[in-house]
């Protein structure tokens, strides 16, 4: 297993969500937008700060595409979780903490599978550029 392509997967979805936040937070402060919409946008964030870190991880690990991604998923799940516990504490029941234990884990373990198949793809093309420029001379 590569840990170097699990940190920089786990490191660019936390990335992702601090520039995210910083932006939502100026979003809400400048343009005074009603809060009633922070809460899907934060959602969507994470979501898609999961995605990016688990394509990130798969383009990185070389193989297991869906294992790198579960773990990169697992471990952004850990940061979220004491991330909420400490900012803002509200107790969870098993149902919410499982799903957003599932969610991260599988969206990540997919986007795993995404990225090592766009690595895979992107060696393809290169490959094939490669022989075309050299019998078109």
């Amino acid at each position: 297993m590569n840990r170097r392509a699990i940190v920089v997967g786990v490191v660019t979805g936390l990335g992702i969500t601090v520039l995210g936040t910083l932006a939502c937070t100026w979003w809400v402060l400048t343009v005074w937008v009603p809060e009633m919409y922070v809460g899907s946008y934060m959602h969507s964030l994470i979501i898609v700060s999961v995605i990016v870190g688990g394509m990130t991880t798969g383009w990185l690990g070389g193989r297991y595409g869906w294992k790198h991604g579960g773990w990169s998923g697992l471990i952004y799940f850990a940061f979220w979780f004491f991330g909420v516990l400490f900012l803002t504490p509200v107790f969870f029941t098993w149902h919410d903490f499982a799903a957003q234990l599932l969610l991260l884990t599988g969206l990540g373990a997919m986007s795993g599978v995404l990225g090592l198949n766009l690595r895979r793809v992107s060696r393809r093309r290169r490959a094939q550029k490669g022989t075309m420029a050299g019998s078109s001379g």
